[in-house]
């Protein structure tokens, strides 16, 4: 299960159920994906996106992370 929490321009923030517990968040567009910690905001793995698409979802995550930690608690029950 991997419920959709944001949609900014090109991009689908999400979460996989039964995943790692540090509170992070996945991205994607077509067939690129990568995956941030939400605390601080670092990139994990980035399967395609190029710099400026990176820096485009770093300033999107930075804009909504409180947002985003809220729905991984209320998600994972933390």
């Amino acid at each position: 299960m991997s419920p959709t929490i944001m949609r900014a321009g090109k991009y689908r923030f999400f979460f996989y159920s039964r995943e790692e517990k540090r509170p992070h968040i996945h991205v994607r567009t077509a067939e690129k994906e990568a995956k941030f910690w939400l605390n601080p905001i670092e990139l994990v793995e980035n399967y395609g996106y190029n710099n400026n698409e990176l820096n485009e979802i770093f300033h999107l995550i930075n804009g909504h992370k409180e947002f985003l930690l809220a729905k991984w608690g209320g998600f994972h029950g933390s």
